[in-house]
């Protein structure tokens, strides 16, 4: 996810999520959930997702080693 907000500081939000009546949790969110999450994001908190692409930071880790006893 890429923050567009302009928005600075941290933010705790609690989202209590069921998955849509007829569906079980193994499926996934499957369409329906996603729209339906996406929804309640924008309606709740003012959210808007939405798919773009752009730059990322990212690490990449080539190896771990175990701490050695000092």
């Amino acid at each position: 996810m890429i923050d567009q907000t302009g928005l600075n500081g941290h933010y705790d939000f609690n989202v209590q999520w069921s998955a849509p009546e007829g569906t079980t949790s193994s499926a996934g969110l499957g369409t329906e959930g996603r729209g339906l999450l996406i929804s309640m994001l924008k309606d709740k908190f003012g959210l808007q997702l939405s798919g773009a692409y752009g730059p990322v930071q990212y690490w990449v880790v080539d190896q771990i080693e175990p701490p050695t006893e000092n």
